[in-house]
């Protein structure tokens, strides 16, 4: 479980946005406040939406994927600060996924069947989140919003072990794993 503080409009920022852009989920990225001193430019690109959130698909070892980087350490502060962005100007950007702070749609978040596959991954996993997000945008969209508004605590992780990611365990290529019932949720 990730810890995290949020600023006090983060969560109507977050609704706003949502409703907005009627798409599949919109995040904000958590800031690593101990990398503060650890500046790194060659992470900080970003790609912000021009017009409505649009479904996209983001598959590994393309260029949309490389967009993680932004949400390592303290980046995604590092580029709010030299843009001088603040709670009175959110962009929306295009992520390849973020950890820690999602406002998901409820109704399509369902509709691709939730997280309802948790329960065929190994207790030792990561990366549920990014199996949903991943599905999310390819068929409805998702974004980030800068500035975030949304710091970690970092506090050590419940889950140690790390190396198995949900999308090498999960196929989502089929279609029974595209829309589940909701009496599987």
């Amino acid at each position: 479980m990730m810890m995290s503080i949020l600023e006090a409009t983060l969560v109507e920022h977050l609704v706003l946005t949502l409703h907005a852009e009627k798409c599949g989920f919109v995040g904000s990225a958590l800031h690593g406040l101990s990398f503060i001193q650890d500046v790194r430019p060659h992470e900080q690109a970003i790609e912000f939406w021009q017009g409505n959130v649009a479904p996209e698909e983001v598959k590994p070892d393309t260029p949309a994927w490389e967009r993680w980087r932004l949400h390592n350490a303290a980046n995604l502060y590092h580029l709010q600060q030299r843009l001088n962005l603040n709670g009175n100007h959110l962009q929306r950007y295009k992520i390849a996924w973020i950890g820690g702070c999602i406002l998901y749609n409820t109704e399509k978040l369902r509709s691709i069947g939730g997280f309802s596959f948790w329960r065929d991954l190994p207790p030792e996993h990561c990366g549920e989140d990014v199996l949903v997000q991943q599905q999310l945008m390819a068929r409805y969209g998702g974004c980030g919003i800068i500035p975030s508004g949304a710091y970690h605590q970092e506090l050590p992780t419940t889950i140690p072990d790390r190396q198995v990611a949900a999308n090498s365990v999960i196929d989502w290529s089929t279609e029974q794993n595209l829309v589940q019932s909701p009496s599987s949720f």
